[in-house]
């Protein structure tokens, strides 16, 4: 788990808190089970998962009892991404910003306190000499992101 990267709220304005787990499962692992458990350990309120094909998904299918909310794009080229949450998820769309293979997610999370946080995420291509040597996608992948967060009327979460 890491350490936490966000500043603390000084005017709550009714906010209770919300947890969000995200985990890149690598989409070659087997291993689901410890996943399953560590999901079950944690409760997040919102689960993202990263890397996610068609076999992951069959495999997490017991998150869809716990999370009645979701938004599942599996992939088999290892940027597949399934979002889940007890919270009710509207207006959720997956988006194709950059390329036709790499999906980003974008939704409104309705928090209980009637509290709505919109909530992006994402997981961009790493500038890496087996996937492609130049960051351009990527930054240009964050930099439309950034522009829609910096337009949006409400609290912004992005998490990948």
């Amino acid at each position: 788990i890491g350490k936490k990267q966000v500043k603390e709220i000084k005017d709550s304005d009714g906010f209770l808190g919300l947890s969000i787990l995200v985990f890149n499962v690598l989409m070659t692992n087997k291993k689901y089970i410890p996943i399953l458990e560590l999901i079950n350990k944690e409760k997040p309120d919102i689960l993202v998962l990263l890397e996610t094909n068609l076999w992951w998904e069959q495999k997490l299918s017991p998150l869809d009892e716990v999370f009645p909310y979701s938004l599942k794009c599996p992939k088999e080229n290892l940027y597949g991404m399934h979002v889940y949450s007890w919270m009710i998820l509207s207006d959720a769309e997956i988006q194709y910003l950059v390329d036709k293979e790499i999906p980003s997610m974008n939704m409104i999370v309705h928090m209980p306190e009637g509290l709505r946080i919109r909530l992006h995420c994402l997981h961009p291509v790493p500038p890496s000499p087996t996937e492609s040597d130049e960051s351009t996608d990527r930054d240009s992948e964050l930099l439309m992101v950034g522009k829609s967060i910096a337009d949006s009327e409400l609290p912004v979460i992005l998490a990948g």
